[in-house]
This record gives C-alpha cells, sequence and structure tokens, in this order.
C-alpha cells in the first residue's frame, strides 16, 4: 500500500464503501435478490414510514408489489363506460334569391347558387318554381319559399 500514489489511495478507499454498501443491501432484502434470481414474480416490499413530531399524524405501512414487466409510473384508473347520445343534426336551409327561367332556373339557398339537380347537405335540388323550392332526401321533402 505505500507505492501507491494518492489517487488510487482515494479510488481504494471509494471501492470500499461502495462494497460495505452493497454487502449491507444485500443483507438486507436478502430475499428480494434470491426472489429474482429463481424467477420469482411480485415480491413484496414494505415502505417504513418514519416517525413524526406531530402525534397528530397517523403511521401507516405501505405495501406495493412490484413486478418486472410493470411500468411503475402507470396508474389504471377506472371509469364508467359513458352512454353515446346520438343526436339528429337539425339542417337549416335559407332561400334567399330564385331566378325563374324555365329550364335555365338557379336559386340561392344558404349562399350558394344552385341547379335543378345539384345537392346540399344531401338533400337534391328537385325543382323550381317562381315562389319556392324542393329539396328531397330519400323520401324526405323540403319546401323552401321566398319570404
Amino acid at each position: 500500500m505505500a507505492n501507491l500514489t494518492k489517487s488510487q489511495k482515494r479510488l481504494l478507499i471509494l471501492l470500499a464503501i461502495v462494497l460495505a454498501y452493497a454487502v449491507f443491501d444485500v443483507s438486507r432484502n436478502w430475499d428480494t435478490y434470491m426472489g429474482f434470481y429463481k424467477g420469482k414474480k411480485g415480491t413484496v416490499h414494505k415502505k417504513k414510514n418514519s416517525t413524526t413530531r406531530d402525534a397528530s399524524l397517523k403511521i401507516r405501512k405501505v405495501e406495493y408489489t412490484k413486478d418486472w414487466n410493470q411500468d411503475p409510473f402507470y396508474v389504471a384508473v377506472k371509469t364508467k363506460p359513458r352512454k353515446r347520445v346520438v343526436r339528429r343534426r337539425t339542417v337549416s336551409f335559407h332561400l334567399k334569391a330564385i331566378s325563374f327561367a324555365g329550364d335555365n332556373s338557379i336559386a340561392m339557398i344558404n349562399s350558394r347558387i344552385m341547379k335543378v339537380g345539384d345537392v346540399i347537405n344531401g338533400y337534391r335540388l328537385v325543382s323550381i318554381q317562381p315562389k319556392r323550392v324542393v329539396l328531397q332526401k330519400g323520401t324526405e321533402k323540403k319546401v323552401l319559399t321566398l319570404k
């Protein structure tokens, strides 16, 4: 030991401290280490709470299991399934203008210029008359009049 330099002596002391801590840790947690090497999962660890000066606080033991295949930060939260409410979307149409010219008639519905056969929100423009238009979707018909 006399032939070692000052930095080598410091490293040797540090190595001795780390080795002493490792021996202490293994002796304290022997069951955990042996369970790991034997392939046992979910060993129980006990976490000790330190005593506090305030006597009104209760001291409790916390037990948890730690599995090697689990995410330690994942917390499972149970939620109630929501009921899906089917809302029927109402479609509003505003007839703003009609230019009636026989087969070349056009109408302005919701600021869109349309002719017979055009589709708006799933409704097909069936006919254009001087004061009204007819929209159809399947068997449902909507009649829009000028105001």
